[in-house]
Parts: structure tokens; C-alpha cells; sequence
């Protein structure tokens, strides 16, 4: 009998908080209901999601009665997390943003967004591999992988003669991305501090510029 195939893809932290914020937008929902919508666990949504969404207004909190009178808590969209949600539907690379301007803090692991743009902007200059293991921080198995998919996405290209070590360089298409990303980040920062969240949005920012 044959067997079925099945994604095992895993979602990134910025199509979560897309899922989620997509699903607020559709209908205000309390915590138990979200859960099902977004596919994700308790402990994930309510510790690691919905927590950063709050800080930054993006959603709120609001005490409604049931058809039992009991108080219970729902989660509203609120008109900034609108917006968000919108521009991450048109424009995918606000989702990898987002992401890290609220998940992505010093000491946490980098997203494989981040570590694309980190390859690629340090391939502005042609370098060799050893070298780009310092400039990235990574070891030379993980480093090989993903320059293996920026070569097949003509994101960087290989320069030098058969006979000799490759130098690696991004391309225009590269340069474009990496302008995109940066576009995408002060964007959401942008939205961010229309309501006097400079401080939280501050520090990652200050994060992502050691990038």
C-alpha cells in the first residue's frame, strides 16, 4: 500500500503571527479558538505569540459575556494590526520582518530569513568561504547548505577558475532582496512607533544592526 505524502515543512515565526493575526482579522476570537485556528499549541501561542503582539498594540484584549454570562477574554485586531496584517497578505517578506522586529532578540536564534540576508550582505564584497564562516557566524556544513540555495536562486554567484577556491558574491537579484528586507523592516518599525513604542522597537532594531 502506498504510502501518503505529507508537509513536514515547518512554519516560521513570521507565518504564525501571519496566521494569527489573518484570523483575528476574519473574527475576534478568545484564546481556546484561536488556538485551533492558527494550528499551534497553548503553550506556544500564549507564551510565545501572543505575549510580543500585546506589547506592541497589534492586538487587545477584551471582556465579553457568553450565552452563559460567564466573563471570558477574546482577542481583538486593533486598526495597527490591521494594517500589518494587510501588508504581510501583499507583501511576504513584511511577514520575516515582523518577525523580527518581535520575536527576534539578542540571544535568540536566528530566523532563516535572517541568516540569507546575513550571507548575502556579507557577500557584497566577493569572499571566500572560510572567511564568510567569521563574517556569518556559522560552521562550514550549514554555511555550504545555504549557499548552495542562494546559487540555485541566483542570489549569489560563484566567481573564479575551475582550478582555484571560489569566491562568492550576491547578485543584482540578491541586492534587491536584501533591499527589500531592509524596506520591510523600517516599514513595520515605522508603524510600530506611531504610538510611542520607540523603546521596545529601539532595542531590536539595535539588534538587527549588528547583522
Amino acid at each position: 500500500m502506498a504510502s501518503r505524502s505529507r508537509s513536514t515543512t515547518r512554519r516560521t515565526d513570521g507565518e504564525i503571527l501571519f496566521v494569527i493575526l489573518s484570523a483575528l482579522k476574519k473574527q475576534p476570537s478568545g484564546p481556546t479558538n484561536l488556538m485551533y485556528k492558527s494550528n499551534i499549541s497553548w503553550r506556544a501561542l500564549n507564551r510565545k505569540f501572543i505575549p510580543p503582539l500585546l506589547t506592541l498594540k497589534l492586538l487587545i484584549t477584551k471582556e465579553v459575556k457568553g450565552d452563559d454570562k460567564r466573563t471570558t477574554s477574546i482577542y481583538l485586531l486593533t486598526e495597527r494590526g490591521e494594517t500589518i496584517a494587510n501588508a504581510c497578505r501583499k507583501y511576504k517578506i513584511v511577514m520575516f520582518a515582523l518577525a523580527k522586529l518581535i520575536m527576534g532578540t539578542a540571544g535568540k536564534r536566528r530566523t532563516k530569513m535572517e541568516i540569507i540576508i546575513n550571507i548575502m550582505s556579507a557577500t557584497k564584497e566577493k569572499s571566500l568561504k572560510t572567511p564568510l564562516m567569521g563574517l556569518t557566524r556559522m560552521s562550514w556544513k550549514p554555511l555550504s547548505r545555504c549557499l548552495e540555495i542562494l546559487l540555485r536562486g541566483n542570489l549569489v554567484m560563484m566567481l573564479g577558475k575551475k582550478d582555484e577556491r571560489p569566491h562568492y558574491q550576491v547578485t543584482e537579484t540578491g541586492l534587491e532582496l536584501i533591499q527589500l528586507y531592509e524596506n520591510a523592516i523600517l516599514y513595520v518599525t515605522h508603524i510600530m512607533r506611531q504610538e510611542g513604542l520607540d523603546e521596545p522597537i529601539g532595542r531590536h532594531m539595535a539588534f538587527y544592526n549588528q547583522l
